[in-house]
């Protein structure tokens, strides 16, 4: 198979070309969940003589804490607050986008040392604060 129609073939499937050089291509295709990459090796006869495949997991950022797609999930299952040094963040899942986001509920400093964040309930967050800021009947 030559370069170009297993590059076709790979575009088919969602891969986009991230880089190029005298031998090889890089594609790449992102999801949810991961990040896919495919190397295709060729000779001087444009010839496919190797596939390397590498996969990693894509990153979510809330805040300024990072968390896999999975661990979103279950801190949304949970119906914990993801509490960072300067924000309170609920999580939420985006249909049309088939993700999960933080959304800040609260700009309050000093729960979280700076670079650390903390996981928690309505009502651990209320007790911390002193006062109903959350409410802990509904997420």
């Amino acid at each position: 198979m030559t370069v170009e129609q297993r590059k076709n073939e790979l575009e088919r499937f969602g891969f986009v070309v991230k880089s190029e050089g005298e031998s090889w291509i890089r594609l790449e295709k992102k999801d949810v969940e991961n990040t896919r990459f495919i190397t295709l090796v060729f000779n001087s006869t444009n010839k496919v003589i190797d596939e390397d495949v590498f996969s990693t997991k894509t990153v979510h950022k809330v805040g300024s804490a990072e968390f896999y797609h999975e661990d979103l999930k279950k801190i949304a299952e949970e119906e914990k607050y993801v509490c960072t040094s300067s924000a309170i963040y609920q999580i939420m899942f985006s249909p049309a986008q088939k993700r999960y986001y933080g959304n800040k509920v609260a700009d309050i400093k000093g729960i979280a040392q700076r670079g650390r964040y903390y996981l928690l309930t309505a009502k651990q967050i209320n007790n911390i604060l002193g006062y109903d800021l959350l409410n802990e009947k509904n997420y």
